[in-house]
């Protein structure tokens, strides 16, 4: 079985090739790394000639990226994806999208939950779920809103980097995050490719446990060596912090962790309804507890041996 991989060269997407590999499936892998345009049709119809299936990964989630480049890649990207993949007559398609379209509701959210996307990237995402939704008669569709990735990439590096410096936590942290560890989310993303029953369905996708953000939070000040009580401030210092570091920080050229739209979904309570991934069998395998613990040493490992990683713009939520 032959399977094409956009964005196969980000987190995500290497583990997703690498757990296709061990099924001793055919890869096509497909990325801007390797001078391949997801806004290339024609390049993107010789990738997906003879294929089976793709899975569709690859897109701009940074959110300090233009709209216009958000969009082109994120929108027009996935419809060049669509247009090669019927026009090649493959015959099934898994979309990577993201919880974040459903923006800052609160409560636990189910599939049925309707979007509500507040920044250009979460927009972006309900559009291609919609497109790809457009398509199903032609081509059957996965759509899996994944929650928050724990992986080592840029964005732990520097929710790290700003624990070990005993930065106080915005608001009382009380809000529930669940995320999902890298390679759970990539075994999901194989297990649904197969899944006969997960034809033009949306499934949410997360780990099992709803830790607090402040249990997370205190989970990193241990491994970081500090004490695991977490200091905070309220919302307003948080903001007003955030607007006179955000000057300095931005004559320094760093990104401000304090800005507005961080704070808002740093707040987000993050509790998803896993019922539907459960009534096929699937649960994740890592504890959020051992999914800090993996990202944190695989971040240690690459500072021991100098190794510098690009933002990874492809794969990361």
């Amino acid at each position: 079985m032959k399977i094409l991989v956009t964005g196969s060269t980000g987190l995500i997407g290497k583990e997703v090739v690498k757990q296709l590999q061990a099924k001793n499936m055919e890869i096509v892998e497909y990325s801007n790394s390797q001078g391949q345009d997801i806004l290339d049709l024609k390049q993107l119809k010789k990738a997906a000639k003879g294929c089976h299936g793709i899975i569709h990964l690859a897109a701009i989630i940074d959110e300090n990226a233009s709209k216009n480049k958000i969009w082109k890649t994120n929108v027009e990207g996935t419809k060049n994806v669509l247009d090669a993949a019927t026009q090649e007559k493959v015959g099934r398609l898994v979309f990577l999208s993201s919880v974040g379209v459903y923006g800052n509701q609160t409560g636990t959210k189910t599939e049925e939950t309707p979007s509500n996307p507040t920044s250009a990237y979460e927009k972006s995402k309900v559009e291609g779920e919609k497109l790809v939704q457009e398509y199903q008669e032609l081509i059957s569709y996965t759509v899996i809103r994944s929650a928050l990735v724990i992986g080592p990439n840029q964005y732990w590096k520097q929710i790290f980097k700003t624990v070990k410096k005993n930065t106080p936590l915005v608001g009382t942290g009380t809000n529930p995050w669940q995320t999902i560890y890298y390679k759970d989310l990539a075994n999901a993303i194989v297990f649904l490719l197969f899944l006969d029953a997960a034809e033009n369905e949306t499934f949410l996708v997360a780990g099992e446990e709803k830790p607090s953000l402040k249990e997370l939070v205190s989970i990193m000040r241990g491994q970081a060596g500090l004490s695991a009580k977490v200091p905070t401030v309220s919302v307003w210092m948080g903001k007003l912090m955030g607007f006179f570091l955000g000057i300095l920080w931005k004559l320094q050229g760093k990104p401000n962790i304090f800005a507005g739209n961080n704070i808002d979904r740093l707040l987000r309570e993050r509790a998803y309804d896993l019922t539907k991934m459960h009534a096929y069998g699937w649960k994740a395998k890592y504890s959020f507890q051992e999914a800090l613990k993996e990202t944190l040493f695989e971040l240690e490992q690459e500072g021991k041996n100098g190794k510098k990683k690009a933002l990874d713009k492809e794969n990361a939520y």
